[in-house]
């Protein structure tokens, strides 16, 4: 079984579960664009395979509230989390 939870910059949380992996037409939708796995989720207080848009920073998404900051960066728009349960 896979959870996913959608992280949305308006502060809302969606979960999904289901035993069907997400294809990756599903996950770029879940992040509005291409996607990019975050190297180091543990940083920003996440665990799982952790996934964002890689072009956050070029479209001026806002920060993502519901994540802690690095002492490196900040996470821009949704962040989709993936998890083996």
């Amino acid at each position: 079984m896979k959870r996913y939870r959608i992280l949305r910059t308006n502060g809302l949380v969606e979960t999904h579960t289901t035993s069907i992996e997400w294809d990756l037409k599903k996950l770029q939708k879940a992040v509005g664009g291409n996607i990019q796995i975050l190297p180091r989720p543990e940083d920003f207080g996440l665990k799982g395979t952790v996934y964002v848009n890689e072009d956050g920073k070029n479209e001026d998404l806002p920060v993502n509230p519901l994540l802690a900051p690095s002492s490196y960066d900040v996470i821009l728009g949704d962040v989709l989390v993936e998890e083996s349960i």
